[in-house]
């Protein structure tokens, strides 16, 4: 295998709104590669998919990726989150792959390895900061898991560093933050976002999380996630355990979310919205639950008994379901039977029509799947009405590119506006 250059895949600021303006006029705007067909990218993402099933399931898969559509597997894998992972499968000899499939995901894996390598710097400053004035923080989702779980932290792609501090420490990290140089990009009741300074607004790939993407840190002074305006909030804040954090393994300052806790965040962040669950974060998942049954610090009737008392049992079963459907036996059949029985009949009926590879949604977001959450015509009405008149500022516009290991393709493309998935 030969070693690509960095910059393979990279495009221009012009070339990538080339695009958009090309998408928009083809009334698909979430679609921005006009040489790949979404078929091709559908039937990539299906094997990728499978690859990384038999991997968690086997520990090596046997199917063999030499087909020479690469770059429909660069777009399959970069929207799926899982490039990097890949190459590092590949690397382990876990997954075989031909020269030139292995060339590619090498990339994906040496981009996100600078990434994330910058990227932990700049937490580590930004904890030291808040430390120097009392503030203790907390890191959340992927800055954790990709130290914690992930077999190398190159692998988990990130769009952000989430940071939970207390309410009261709020504001004095946002002002810390404004001081560090970042620009807040976004505002709400439980969050702030603040974007890098010096990074471009463009991403600098649409084919793999490119090591010089704009990432932002997102403050947080509460855990209840409200993903709809018709889904009932969770209130992780009243998850109830005698210590709710431990340390965060990539730096001395920072805190990590304990379980029951950690489950519930990561799981309740993947299934709603359902395009939010993308493979890896079933891996993640996967990843998580494995390793923590096996210690002892995961308690199935614990995190069943406090989902229940934040009122996110129901919330969670999209991402329950689907880790189990990837890597089976992963999630007790117990726990699948009470979390479905809390989630809306429309949800459960709404994932039986699809697999782990096609429940994310990559060209079109449908109706149906906006109005899947909300019960009755009063949440339907409220539902459209939001998607219709959203508040939006110019941050949105770019924040869903760097969400969830895809950020290329947040653009609404039912109403054409941006899309968004902080808390309202």
């Amino acid at each position: 295998m030969t070693a690509l250059a960095l910059s393979t895949f990279d495009i221009s600021p012009e070339e990538f709104r080339r695009r958009v303006d090309w998408a928009r006029s083809q009334g698909c705007p979430r679609w921005l590669w006009p040489d790949i067909s979404t078929e091709r990218c559908r039937r990539a993402r299906e094997v990728l998919t499978r690859v990384a099933g038999e991997v968690l399931t086997h520990e090596k898969s046997d199917i063999v990726l030499n087909d020479g559509d690469t770059v429909a597997m660069s777009l399959a894998a970069y929207t799926a989150g899982i490039g990097p992972l890949l190459g590092w499968w590949i690397g382990e000899g876990r997954v075989q792959a031909s020269a030139e499939i292995a060339g590619v995901f090498d990339l994906h894996l040496r981009h996100n390895r600078l990434r994330m390598e910058r990227m932990r710097s700049r937490a580590i400053e930004v904890l030291h900061a808040f430390d120097r004035r009392g503030i203790g923080a907390t890191v959340l989702k992927g800055m954790h898991t990709a130290f914690a779980y992930f077999p190398d932290p190159s692998t988990r792609p990130s769009s952000d560093i989430d940071l939970l501090v207390g309410a009261g420490d709020a504001d004095a990290a946002n002002m810390l933050l404004q001081e560090g140089g970042f620009i807040r990009t976004y505002k709400s009741n439980r969050e702030t976002s603040w974007a890098a300074p010096g990074g471009r607004m463009e991403p600098s790939s649409l084919l793999l999380t490119h090591a010089d993407d704009l990432w932002t840190v997102d403050l947080h002074h509460s855990l209840d996630y409200q993903p709809r305006p018709t889904v009932s909030a969770a209130r992780l804040d009243l998850v109830d355990q005698p210590s709710r954090r431990s340390a965060w393994p990539a730096g001395p300052m920072g805190f990590a979310l304990r379980q029951p806790l950690l489950l519930l965040h990561v799981a309740t962040h993947a299934s709603c919205p359902l395009d939010s669950l993308t493979p890896l974060r079933m891996i993640e998942m996967a990843m998580i639950i494995r390793r923590d049954v096996v210690s002892g610090a995961l308690q199935w009737d614990a995190f069943v008994d406090q989902a229940q008392r934040a009122g996110a049992l129901g919330i969670v079963f999209p991402a329950l379901f689907f880790t189990d459907r990837l890597a089976p036996n992963t999630i007790p059949k117990n726990v699948l039977e009470v979390s479905a029985a809390a989630s809306p009949k429309s949800v459960r009926n709404y994932l039986l029509e699809f697999t782990p590879a096609t429940i994310q949604a990559i060209h079109r977001i449908s109706l149906r799947e906006r109005l899947v959450w909300s019960q009755g015509w009063h949440a339907v009405a409220r539902q459209i009405g939001h998607d219709f008149f959203p508040a939006i500022t110019s941050a949105h516009i770019w924040k869903h590119y760097y969400e969830r290991g895809m950020k290329a393709i947040g653009w609404r493309s039912d109403f054409g506006l941006p899309n968004d998935d902080h808390d309202r």
